[in-house]
């Protein structure tokens, strides 16, 4: 589907990386002007969930008229549907008076960046309880609530309701990197994508991701190796997951990060030259990392060219 095509381009593996571009998106899929509406309705809901400030998370609660946030984890055009549409039948306090589904989300999400697990898992029950149909963010908001088993049975439940097991496996490598498991993760991977269900992108961009936030250099590398190895193609984010590696490194890994840095550079001319142009999400990503390294000029060039 278009909508994996999409996904695959920019990396989508999950809500941090992803800054949504929603005309990109629509542009990808060639909409017609129903669709287009209906999609464009969704999101205006579907940001309240998607929203990581606490504070507009707290104001988007009741008002729904929100800025197009970020459409996560988009693996089919269906999934995407399901998505918002589920988020749109919770998006405001409902008559019971309970919050939404997407703001439990957002909170849980918030809890999990500030490393209050206890938080994050009180916010992941009350997501399960306002809306425990079984779909990817799930999944990952049990991996931010440190609550492994119930990842797995959110895993188990969207495999049997979907069938195909490819992106829920996504996700729950993700939940255990988010968790802090790597060793699972590592070993779910394994379990889950060494046979007929190959691992694309997003499979690896899971593992570099939790490899990124412990700082842990041999093992980004290992995975990055690996997924090079079956043959995928690096992406601009996968660069980034491991650039970011580098600078969470104990001591920093100043000259490696340089080096990857100069191929998200190359990366993004070369769409450019194929005649692929990149998103605005795509150049944002490789802004925030000129922007790191104290390269504002290049950051400067790379935001007028938007």
């Amino acid at each position: 589907p278009a909508a994996c095509r999409w996904c695959e381009e920019q990396g989508a593996c999950n809500l941090e990386e992803v800054l949504e571009n929603l005309d990109d998106f629509a542009e990808a899929l060639s909409l017609d002007q129903p669709d287009l509406e209906r999609l464009q309705r969704y999101a205006r809901v579907t940001a309240v969930t998607l929203i990581t400030d606490e504070a507009r998370v707290e104001g988007a609660v009741g008002t729904i008229d929100a800025t197009p946030s970020t459409l996560h984890e988009v693996q089919s055009d269906s999934l995407a549907a399901d998505m918002a549409s589920s988020f749109h039948a919770n998006a405001v306090k409902a008559v019971t008076g309970k919050l939404s589904a997407g703001v439990c989300y957002a909170k849980c999400l918030s809890a999990w960046k500030a490393g209050n697990t206890q938080e994050a898992k009180r916010w992941f029950d009350d997501f399960e309880a306002a809306d425990g149909r079984p779909r990817l963010l799930l999944i990952q908001a049990a991996g931010m609530a440190g609550d492994c088993a119930a990842a797995e049975r959110c895993f188990a439940a969207l495999v049997e309701k979907e069938g195909s097991p490819l992106s829920p496996a996504n996700a729950l490598i993700d939940a255990y990197a988010k968790a802090g498991d790597m060793t699972r993760a590592e070993a779910r991977f394994e379990e889950l994508l060494s046979g007929p269900d190959s691992p694309d992108t997003n499979s690896f961009g899971a593992m570099l991701n939790g490899f990124a936030g412990e700082g842990n250099v041999d093992k980004a590398e290992e995975w990055f190796r690996k997924m090079t190895k079956v043959g995928l193609k690096p992406n601009i984010l996968r660069y980034g997951e491991l650039l970011r590696c580098y600078e969470n490194a104990n001591p920093p890994q100043g000259g490696k990060a340089s080096e990857i840095l100069s191929l998200m550079d190359r990366a993004l001319t070369g769409m450019i030259d194929r005649g692929e142009p990149p998103s605005k999400t795509t150049i944002q990503i490789v802004i925030d990392a000129h922007t790191r390294a104290g390269r504002t000029d290049r950051a400067k060039q790379l935001r007028y060219s938007m």
